[in-house]
């Protein structure tokens, strides 16, 4: 518990590691709770993430998802390592759960995801949403949507985490199945605000190293 107070006292500043000259406006935040011990349970498994790797990463993405409504909770529901790094996994754990954030962390030590408000459904079929945007944590920027009607697809046999359109020119999709990986980040069908192509993995293929999945629910 003591970690967990120490990052509540710490709210909205960087750490000692982080440009300490970045002051947060607490204004910012007026559409999710501030942290505390009363509500400290609605936020558990957000602050206990092992991919964000400081608080100027959590208020950032804290930030962005509260520009999207009120934040009542968030609860992790998928974790690469401990559920499975399958296409089925991801179904299994991610689908008819409503909003979520997926993160993506790679061998290379680079961190990125993407937001959505529709749910991931089991089946293929692409999935409209104007409220969904992709982001790097290393530059720590969002890219909004600019193509809402494909904003994500869900699909069989091995494909998950689908963001954009077009197989080859999506934005990000992940395949695994049976000991198969593949990884691909293309923006050239430019369904996100994405500057290149590979802006966010700084690959055109990419080695997964662990991917958490987080239910958002809003009041």
């Amino acid at each position: 518990m003591e970690a967990i107070e120490n990052y509540i006292k710490s709210k909205g500043n960087d750490n000692n590691e982080n440009n300490n000259n970045h002051n947060y406006d607490n204004n910012k935040y007026n559409n999710y709770a501030n942290f505390n011990k009363n509500n400290i349970n609605q936020f558990f498994d957000f602050i206990k993430s092992k991919i964000i790797r400081n608080n100027k990463e959590k208020n950032k993405l804290l930030e962005w998802i509260s520009e999207k409504g009120k934040i009542q909770k968030i609860n992790l529901i998928y974790n690469s390592k401990i559920d499975g790094d399958e296409a089925e996994n991801f179904y299994d754990k991610c689908a008819y759960k409503g909003p979520t954030i997926s993160l993506i962390k790679t061998k290379k030590g680079r961190v990125f995801g993407g937001f959505a408000k529709s749910e991931w459904i089991k089946g293929r079929r692409a999935i409209e949403d104007k409220n969904a945007f992709l982001f790097s944590l290393d530059n720590l920027e969002k890219y909004k949507i600019l193509k809402p009607l494909f904003a994500i697809c869900s699909a069989n046999d091995g494909y998950f985490l689908i963001y954009g359109n077009n197989w080859d020119a999506c934005g990000i999709y992940l395949y695994s199945k049976k000991s198969i990986k593949k990884t691909k980040e293309n923006h050239q069908s430019k369904v996100y605000d994405v500057p290149s192509n590979n802006c966010l993995s700084g690959e055109t293929e990419f080695t997964v190293e662990e991917i958490e999945v987080y239910q958002i629910i809003f009041s």
